[in-house]
């Protein structure tokens, strides 16, 4: 076994096993099995004069599947500039081609993949999304988790962005930077050291910046969760948030909390001249906070800190803060005339089976219920309220990508049914800018 593996390493003269690192020449590679390109094997260094991006995914990468679009109209747009190139990692029962073909179908892809797992491998490259940028003199520009389109403009025009790279450097320092941390969460910010220097207090409430390189995140769903000996503290979190907290008692919900869903509205309506304190990145730290709070045992409860986090929002950032009902945008689901008759099942014995390459599903006495909750599952970003007035079990094909609202929506209408814009009169958290 010895032996073997040895040559195995051995006879990669060309194909060099180390690492990219930005700065430097791209290790001259061969990359294998690539479809909807001219070649089916090509070297890193055929593609010098054009810029190269290499684009790792998976199947089991939802966030590498959703940029798929993104990733397509900055390859028409930049398509004399830049080669882009997805690297798909195989799965053990070998559905990634096919699944890739049926995506690039449905959703016009021009971007050749490359099904290479060795490639992956040879870089040590574990996790997806994970992409390297390559100029066309063959130099590493910078390794990331992704790029968008303002991103690879930044570099082609000379201006690159501030990207934070993930490199050797951080695989070879992952521990050193796990001890560096030496933060204990069960633990308050700036006490015995942690986090910072001691300080003596009655009561403390912190409100601070969070950089990802001193800790990191720590985002409790509800406030009454995440009460420990009279502290809270929540680290990491958007501006957003913040007031969710301060306001619900929680950062977010979905459709599973039906104490909320659908009576509160989870983004806050901002009604000020200057937004941008609310436009936030994880990728540079920008516009992230981190609280901490400290109280007598016997008066730390979810009002007492709700009460202390507005006073601490109002005075940091100066707005003026209300909870108000107003009428707030989500999407109904609607049956068409004839929808429930053409719906409602004809069989006795259910069944449910999953299309391949995450492209829906057919099911048969099936939960009209299920159907929604699949939906809401899909579309996160979307408040989708049950307005079809449909309680019993159906028959159904949803063949379509779910995560896709318009393909989504074709299907449905296939269906008889409809998503349409509505407005429904929901708690809010209203910000404005004081008089």
């Amino acid at each position: 076994m010895f032996f073997f593996s040895r040559v195995g390493v051995l006879g990669q003269s060309i194909d060099t096993m180390a690492y990219p690192e930005v700065g430097k020449p791209m290790p001259e590679l061969t990359i294998h099995n690539i479809k909807y390109f001219p070649k089916k094997s090509a070297r890193i260094s055929d593609f010098k004069g054009k810029w190269l991006l290499l684009d790792f995914w998976s199947i089991y990468c939802g966030a590498c599947i959703e940029r798929f679009p993104n990733i397509n109209e900055m390859q028409e747009k930049l398509g004399d500039s830049i080669q882009t190139l997805l690297v798909g990692i195989q799965d053990e029962r070998e559905l990634i081609e096919p699944m890739y073909a049926k995506f690039r179908e449905r959703q016009h892809l021009v971007m050749p993949c490359a099904f290479d797992s060795n490639l992956a491998n040879r870089l040590n490259i574990g996790a997806v999304p994970h992409s390297i940028l390559i100029d066309n003199k063959g130099i590493v520009r910078c390794i990331a988790s992704s790029f968008n389109m303002a991103d690879i403009e930044g570099f082609l025009t000379g201006n690159p962005p501030m990207l934070s790279s993930y490199s050797r450097w951080i695989h070879e320092m992952n521990n050193e930077r796990e001890e560096h941390y030496d933060f204990n969460y069960q633990e308050p910010l700036l006490i015995n050291n942690n986090g910072g220097n001691d300080t003596d207090f009655l009561f403390r409430s912190i409100l601070s910046k969070w950089d990802r390189n001193l800790h990191h995140q720590y985002v409790p769903l509800k406030i009454t969760q995440n009460i420990i000996n009279g502290r809270f503290q929540v680290l990491g979190v958007p501006l957003e948030w913040l007031y969710n907290y301060a306001f619900f008692g929680q950062r977010d919900w979905d459709f599973h909390d039906t104490t909320r869903y659908g009576k509160d509205f989870v983004y806050p309506i901002l009604e000020i001249e200057d937004s941008s304190r609310f436009k936030y990145s994880y990728k540079y730290s920008q516009n992230i906070y981190s609280y901490s709070l400290s109280l007598p045992p016997g008066l730390c409860t979810e009002q007492s800190i709700k009460r202390a986090l507005q006073r601490e929002l109002e005075a940091c950032f100066g707005f003026e803060t209300k909870l108000e009902t107003r009428d707030c945008p989500c999407w109904k689901l609607i049956a068409n005339e004839g929808a429930r008759e053409k719906l409602k099942t004809k069989v006795k014995i259910p069944y449910y089976r999953q299309l391949a390459y995450r492209t829906g599903f057919i099911a048969g006495n099936y939960s009209f219920k299920s159907l929604v909750d699949w939906i809401r599952v899909n579309q996160q970003n979307k408040v989708v309220l049950d307005a079809a007035g449909i309680d019993g079990n159906i028959d159904i094909s949803m063949d379509c990508i779910p995560t896709d609202f318009s393909d989504l929506k074709n299907v449905l209408h296939q269906n008889g049914l409809e998503l349409v814009p509505s407005k429904v009169p929901m708690r809010v958290v209203v910000i404005r800018d004081k008089n």
